[in-house]
């Protein structure tokens, strides 16, 4: 868990898949969906930016979804990636 809050977790949770997709010369273009959870809807806004620096103006279909907890009680979010990769 790296972080108290939701800025730090998001720019770290998608820093672990953009290393991953360039493992096999892919980018996050590659993404097609892409599920948010935020126990604080609120933090919207505030992630947005670690999101919009992650795809630019080309955002996969993007769920997002306040949860009343996470699995850790420090997570504020949680994101989840789908997508296709040329191995």
């Amino acid at each position: 868990m790296v972080g108290d809050g939701a800025v730090t977790q998001a720019e770290q949770a998608l820093a672990n898949p953009k290393r991953a997709l360039g493992a096999y010369s892919n980018r996050p273009e590659r993404v097609l969906k892409v599920n948010v959870y935020l126990t604080d809807i609120e933090d919207r806004r505030r992630i947005n930016p670690a999101r919009h620096a992650f795809w630019g103006n080309a955002y996969p279909a993007s769920p997002l979804v306040q949860v009343g907890a996470s699995a850790h009680p420090k997570a504020a979010v949680e994101i989840e990636l789908m997508a296709a990769v040329q191995a």
